[in-house]
Order: C-alpha cells, then sequence, then structure tokens
C-alpha cells in the first residue's frame, strides 16, 4: 500500500492535473499500466501455475491451488485501490460513487482472501 501511495505521488507529479470525471485526470491515467499489464500478467501466472484447465482453475477451492500467485494478485489489486486514498494527501479528491466502488471491492477482495473459489473473482472482477 505504501508502494502505492508513492506511485500516486510520482504520478501526480508527472501527469496532467485537470479534473476528468471527478477525480484528477493523473489518477486515471495512472491505472492504465496496473491494469493493462500487471493485472493481466498476474492472472495469466495465476491460471499457469494450476495443474489443470482454465475451467477447473476458476472454481478451484484454495487448497487445490498453488495459492502464491492468487494471493499476490488479491494483495495487487488491494493495494492499487489504496493508492486512491493518496489523493487526500495531495488535496485532490474522488467522485463519491468510486470510494463506494472502492469499499466494496476491498470487502470482496477480503471475502475471498478467506473462502473458496478466487479465480472467479479474478477472472470475474
Amino acid at each position: 500500500a505504501g508502494a502505492s501511495l508513492v506511485y500516486t505521488y510520482a504520478c501526480s507529479r508527472l501527469l496532467p492535473n485537470r479534473d476528468f470525471n471527478g477525480s484528477p485526470l493523473y489518477n486515471w491515467l495512472s491505472c492504465l499500466p496496473v491494469q493493462l499489464i500487471a493485472f493481466p500478467a498476474v492472472a495469466a501466472w495465476c491460471v499457469a501455475a494450476y495443474d489443470g484447465s482454465f475451467i477447473e482453475w476458476l472454481s478451484a477451492p484454495w487448497d487445490k491451488l498453488a495459492a502464491t500467485p492468487e494471493r499476490i494478485f488479491l494483495l495487487l489489486i488491494y493495494a492499487y485501490m489504496f493508492k486512491d486514498l493518496g489523493l487526500y494527501l495531495l488535496d485532490a479528491r474522488m467522485d463519491a460513487m468510486y470510494w463506494a466502488h472502492h469499499l466494496g471491492c476491498w470487502v470482496i477482495i477480503l471475502q475471498f482472501f478467506f473462502t473458496t473459489a478466487p479465480g472467479i473473482f479474478i477472472f470475474g472482477g
């Protein structure tokens, strides 16, 4: 989570700062590398680490998984969403609708840490 705050700070200094849909444009632009590269790469690692088909992996419980890639994915998305708290440290704001989305996602992510079938979340989210 600390790294995500540093990332948000760096983006606030390097990318455009104008308002875009209720939050700074740099916040939207900073999402692209994570959503287009990091998330798919870790999701592919999750599937590759499983000894079975993609469909089997989607519904596999924690005790049938390698578990490390899935935990890394859940931690990555949790920290990724945490970066937006940095907006308040930078005296920027984010629309309430996005905060509601973040809170819902945090609850769902935590739920998948303790229940079965994280693959459904990883590809369904």
